[in-house]
């Protein structure tokens, strides 16, 4: 490195660095690290004299924690939740728990028992965590929402069918057609690819394609020291409705990927 470059301007630019590695949005993302490259070239620097050789704090690196959600009973429920977790550098896994419920004991004779249930538990930063938070919540209700009108207009109950053969193949649809936009956006995240009207170059892709590297690295090395993972199941065949299906698959397209201001979060909670 240059010694004689002000250590404001490396800091400038590891901030911009980090503002463009963290952000949800592709084209946040896409300007922050655009605008790096840019004060890079500008004093004649490259990635490794910003990074340093030096050991990084746990601040700065950027500590592991977890968050639990309510939810992921359902196949569909788990793929969004994944999906999302991936695009904000985190990872997913589903959580058998036993709760504590109280029941009449007329019905059983005793008044407590333990009841198996099922959660969402993220692994990451902090504020990835979050932001995973907020953007599954948001498609998961919005999915809810478009299914009961969907309900409705079948002249189907938003109440007795919501869990019909007709309601879980619509969920299904819609979830794989989310889902797979999810993925591409994360694909193009990694290879730099723009959207139309942005700017993208092939130093951006890989400084994403390290961050997506580094960040999926630290957190399964976080998981192997806390958690034993069991095997994932195969899941099985499917006895869909078709019509039901596509007609969600179509309605998945038509929803925003990010969050609308003002959307109800799902319970849970974060835990260092």
């Amino acid at each position: 490195m240059n010694e004689a470059i002000d250590p404001k301007i490396i800091d400038r630019i590891r901030k911009v660095l980090a503002v463009g590695g963290n952000t949800p949005s592709e084209a946040e993302a896409n300007t922050a690290l655009a605008l790096a490259h840019k004060l890079l070239a500008k004093y004649n620097l490259d990635l490794a004299d910003v990074q340093g050789t030096e050991e990084p704090d746990e601040e700065s690196a950027g500590a592991r924690i977890e968050g639990t959600f309510k939810g992921g009973r359902y196949s569909y429920q788990q793929r969004i939740w994944g999906a999302v977790s991936e695009l904000n550098f985190c990872s997913y896994f589903i959580q058998s728990y036993h709760e504590d419920t109280w029941l009449n004991p007329k019905w059983i004779g005793k008044r407590q028992r333990w009841k198996l249930q099922k959660r969402h538990l993220i692994i990451g930063r902090e504020h990835n965590i979050k932001a995973t938070e907020a953007m599954a919540g948001y498609l998961e209700q919005t999915l809810e929402r478009l299914l009961r009108d969907s309900l409705v207009e079948h002249d189907l109950s938003p109440g007795h069918d919501l869990f019909s053969n007709w309601a879980m193949s619509w969920r299904e649809g819609c979830c794989d057609r989310l889902r797979g936009r999810i993925l591409e956006r994360i694909e193009r995240l990694r290879r730099g690819t723009p959207q139309p009207g942005e700017d993208t170059n092939q130093s951006t892709a890989l400084v994403l394609s390290n961050f997506f590297k580094r960040e999926a690295d630290a957190n399964d090395t976080y998981v192997k020291a806390k958690y034993k993972i069991g095997k994932a199941r195969k899941a099985g065949a499917k006895d869909l409705n078709h019509g039901a299906y596509y007609e969600g698959y179509d309605q998945g397209g038509g929803i925003g990927l990010d969050p609308q201001i003002g959307s109800p979060k799902p319970k849970g909670h974060i835990t260092g």
